[in-house]
């Protein structure tokens, strides 16, 4: 539609499953909406990016609610996460943005407003060891 734009991406590592297409070095389109309004995302060609988004039907897809960074951005706690599988075997565990710091403990991981990029960049929601609760870890924010 006119409302859609898409890119056609090759496919480096498939973070989320080795065994599930989008296969490593295939070649995939990506679809986002126009509008940054809408959520749609901007990718620049020629860069080297980590892209996650829900499929729509067979369509891959992403938008800005989604985890989309440029490689050459990812901190080293990210990347080592993205290595050892951390965020693929923690789906369960949600991350819960707290805007306003008052939010109570639930299922998830609380990532309180004014120290959510900490979170994001240098820690990961995983499962506890000790129960089925989700925990940041390391939790040094």
């Amino acid at each position: 539609t006119s409302f859609e734009k898409r890119y056609k991406v090759k496919v480096l590592e498939n973070y989320k499953s080795g065994y599930t297409s989008p296969f490593k070095y295939s070649q995939v389109w990506i679809y986002t909406t126009t509008s940054s309004a809408a959520c749609g995302v901007q990718l620049d060609i020629g860069k080297t990016y980590v892209i996650t988004g829900p499929k729509r039907g067979t369509q891959l897809t992403a938008n800005t609610c989604s985890w989309n960074v440029e490689v050459s951005a990812l901190t080293s706690f990210q990347r080592n996460a993205l290595r050892k599988g951390y965020y693929r075997k923690n789906c369960e565990c949600k991350i819960r943005e707290c805007p306003h710091n008052r939010c109570e403990q639930g299922d998830g991981c609380l990532a309180p407003y004014d120290n959510s990029f900490c979170f994001h960049q240098n820690a990961a929601c995983k499962q506890s060891a000790y129960s089925t609760s989700c925990e940041w870890t390391p939790n040094t924010c």
